[in-house]
Order: structure tokens, then C-alpha cells, then sequence
């Protein structure tokens, strides 16, 4: 045997690695597959990660665009009133969008 034979029959086997899509696919995939023991359908399921996972991204879409109009108003707003007006109102929306999200 040659040198360089000698070194790869010492070093063994190559180890393969997954690849990275078929961990990431498997991963999605067991996040929206129904429970094995489910009376649910496979499309009743679906609907309910959506339904279950809707609210809170809804949430922090409301969260940010109302941070973000509230601070354009405080800041761009001209008079003291109209600032105070602005932070109030953006308050009280942010309340009632978490309030009828969390039903």
C-alpha cells in the first residue's frame, strides 16, 4: 500500500453530514403534521396552527405600526395638544387591538 492509501484507510469513513433543507424540512414538517391520535383532518389542522399562530403575529404587526404611529404623531405633531391627543389614541387602540385578540 501506497503513503497516501494508508491514510485513508487509517482515517475511516468520511462522516456525512445531513444537509441543512431536509432538517429544516423535516422540522416544518412535524410542526404542521396532526397528532397520530387526532380526530381532526390534516386541513382542520392546518387551519388550526393558522388560526392559533394568526393572533400573535397580528399582534406584534399592530404592536410595531402603532409604535410607529405614535411616534410620528409625538414628534411631527405641532402643538403640545395635539401630541398628548396622539399618545392617548394610539394607547387606547393598542388596549383594544390586544383586548379583542386575546377573545
Amino acid at each position: 500500500m501506497g503513503d497516501s492509501e494508508m491514510k485513508h484507510v487509517a482515517a475511516g469513513p468520511e462522516p456525512t453530514l445531513e444537509p441543512l433543507e431536509r432538517v429544516q424540512r423535516e422540522e416544518w414538517k412535524s410542526d404542521i403534521e396532526p397528532p397520530v391520535q387526532s380526530p381532526l383532518t390534516y386541513r382542520e389542522h392546518l387551519l388550526g396552527v393558522a388560526i392559533h399562530r394568526g393572533p400573535v403575529a397580528a399582534k406584534w404587526v399592530a404592536g410595531v405600526a402603532l409604535i410607529y404611529a405614535l411616534l410620528f404623531l409625538v414628534f411631527m405633531a405641532p402643538f403640545f395638544f395635539a401630541k398628548v391627543f396622539a399618545a392617548v389614541a394610539a394607547v387606547i387602540v393598542l388596549v383594544r387591538v390586544v383586548f379583542l385578540l386575546r377573545r
